[in-house]
């Protein structure tokens, strides 16, 4: 093979790099219904990124996510379709216990989808890889958030150094390294419930929070299982006024990564590289 042909392998190859990294938040004609369809996006074409498992024993099956994103007026719209064999509705239910007269709480895990854009730092979607960077993050949950027709709006913020009520993880040069997730300015969009007596015989652990309100339910979405593929669209306003979310600018670009979760734990999970989400 020539040294040309090699040139021209390697260009082309970094040209479909940059296209699956890059998701172009492109303009509506309409702002969409947040109702899990993509009917009313117009002709907005989708990004399909691939995915890789955090952990090389993970059990999720997904592998990639196919994202439209989109601005109209003052807010930004995401819509996101992937593969799930399961609709996983429930989270940690409190399950009775004949033997021990009470409830205990099961291994039922929700779905879940997140997105996250760079705020300060050296951004990674590998949250261990070593660097450090604080970032915006919209967790959707199946559970927990999903029936409020909301996402919960949190930071990423990972450290080498000790942060007060921060998980210590261990980084891939084998030093420590710090992670602290906290809620954004506001009320809790759910709350935890216990029983102390038996009512059915399974009961929910997270009770809804319709009143709540602050800066913590910033980003709408709402998520649909059909037919082994579950739909979700999400939307904030562009610039939200707060100083714990990240500020879109049109003409201007951010660095940012997504998450699925398949009904599994915050470790075994499948993400993405790290994205460029360029605002037109």
């Amino acid at each position: 093979m020539t040294r040309l042909s090699l040139i021209t392998i390697a260009i082309t190859f970094s040209c479909n790099l940059l296209q699956a990294e890059t998701i172009r938040m492109q303009s509506l004609e309409k702002a969409p219904v947040l109702d899990g369809k993509d009917d009313d996006w117009g002709n907005l074409k989708a990004t399909v990124i691939p995915l890789h498992k955090t952990i090389p024993q993970a059990k999720t099956t997904v592998t990639e996510v196919s994202v439209k994103a989109g601005i109209f007026g003052d807010e930004v719209f995401f819509y996101a379709q992937w593969a799930d064999p399961t609709e996983s509705i429930l989270h940690k239910p409190f399950v009775w216990n004949d033997t021990q007269q009470k409830y205990v709480e099961s291994e039922l895990r929700e779905d879940r989808f997140a997105l996250e854009f760079k705020m300060t730092g050296d951004y990674s979607t590998d949250w261990l890889g070593g660097q450090s960077f604080t970032a915006d993050i919209w967790h959707w949950k199946a559970a927990r958030t999903n029936p409020l027709g909301h996402a919960s709006d949190q930071r990423t913020i990972i450290s080498r150094d000790k942060l007060l009520r921060a998980y210590e993880g261990v980084a891939q040069d084998g030093k420590p390294l710090y992670i602290l997730r906290p809620w954004d300015a506001g009320e809790m969009p759910y709350t935890t419930k216990r029983y102390s007596q038996k009512q059915e015989a399974t009961m929910p652990k997270y009770v809804a929070n319709p009143a709540a309100k602050g800066s913590t339910m910033d980003v709408y979405a709402k998520g649909v299982w059909h037919e082994g593929q579950w739909h979700l669209e999400l939307k904030r306003q562009l610039q939200t006024g707060h100083d714990d979310d990240i500020m879109f600018v049109r003409g201007q670009s951010v660095q940012g990564g997504i998450a699925i979760f398949e009904s599994s734990n915050n470790d075994d999970h499948a993400i993405s590289d790290v994205l460029t989400f360029q605002f037109e």
